[in-house]
């Protein structure tokens, strides 16, 4: 009894200091730093793939074929937010790349960011959710032909 009791009070004394460290910050972060300081291997993988952000930023010859969504994480971990948060960027806008080119998309317009179900339209802005281990990004955007 002794013991396990030994065993609690310790695990106590661990988990309280991550719960009283533990945050959900939310950040509204620069696409175009983001961009600008991509690194050329997400450079490569993304390609020449078209992205346009904010509501109503679609080119004027296009077809919608429908909303896609996407919600990436990364460690943020001794990580400034910035970069976590961008490497969450990069891993959303490949995720949305990949969903639509799967239905024979050219390019994602009218992204905005949907943290926890919350859109949030920025032609200069995506934002980020900030924790203790984990930095976030979920982004939707419509298909386009």
């Amino acid at each position: 009894m002794k013991k396990m009791l030994l065993s609690l009070v310790a695990a106590g004394c661990f988990v309280l200091p991550l719960s009283v460290y533990a945050s959900d910050d939310i950040h509204d972060v620069s696409i175009k730093n983001a961009m600008e300081v991509m690194p050329e291997k997400v450079k490569n993988k993304l390609g020449d793939f078209k992205f346009y952000f904010g509501k109503d930023s679609k080119p004027f010859d296009y077809s919608a074929e429908g909303t896609i969504y996407t919600s990436k994480r990364t460690n943020g971990v001794f990580k400034n937010y910035q970069k976590s948060c961008n490497w969450a960027f990069y891993s959303a806008l490949i995720d949305l790349k990949e969903q639509s080119q799967a239905a024979g998309g050219k390019g994602v317009a009218d992204i905005e960011s949907n943290w926890k179900n919350n859109p949030t339209s920025s032609e200069d802005t995506y934002v980020c959710g900030e924790g203790l281990l984990m930095s976030g990004v979920a982004l939707k955007g419509v298909i386009i032909k």
